[in-house]
């Protein structure tokens, strides 16, 4: 009722409230405000995110799960993994070696093989060097908050690990191949 008082008296024509629904999770104002937030009036400034509206451009698939950057879906539930984000598991293929060995969909990747996996190119970096039936440690976080580390094969035979790129000049996807077994066909 305190609030009411205080609003009333603050400016009695125009008596408004401002509630912190959440934020989006890995922007500018994530570290200033906090989901709840009201009652008390704080001057701040936050800086604006800038988004393109391109939503995903890039994808990777490997060992059968397609990785991404979160995409704002994701992001407004307001939850990133504190080892810097990592990348965001968005499907997994049936039959693939992560399907497997229980690498599903809903997790974020934050290390392979005990190196951190902050972002698309240092997974890239990182699962390049891994060679076809290779065993592979990889540590997750589930979009739930809890962290889980599984083994996996490489299996380059069937799942080679490739790249999906969205050109934003003609509108055009773009397929590259990052790793996959030489059949030494000359």
């Amino acid at each position: 009722m305190w609030l009411l008082y205080a609003l009333v008296k603050k400016d009695p024509v125009r008596s408004q409230v401002r509630r912190v629904k959440g934020c989006l999770a890995g922007s500018k104002a994530e570290n200033l405000l906090e989901k709840g937030d009201m009652g008390r009036e704080i001057e701040l400034l936050v800086e604006t995110d800038v988004r393109d509206g391109n939503g995903t451009t890039r994808v990777i698939n490997w060992c059968g799960c397609i990785v991404q950057d979160p995409h704002p879906a994701v992001r407004a539930l307001g939850f990133l993994p504190e080892e810097g984000h990592g990348v965001y598991v968005a499907r997994w293929c049936h039959g693939s070696p992560v399907h497997r060995y229980g690498l599903y969909a809903l997790q974020w990747i934050v290390e392979v093989n005990g190196k951190p996996t902050p972002d698309l190119d240092a997974f890239v970096d990182v699962t390049k060097e891994i060679d076809d039936g290779e065993f592979v440690r990889v540590r997750v976080v589930h979009l739930n908050g809890k962290p889980r580390v599984l083994t996996l094969k490489q299996d380059l035979h069937y799942w080679q690990t490739w790249e999906l790129r969205f050109d934003p000049d003609n509108a055009m996807w773009r397929r590259k191949t990052i790793k996959a077994l030489d059949w030494g066909i000359a």
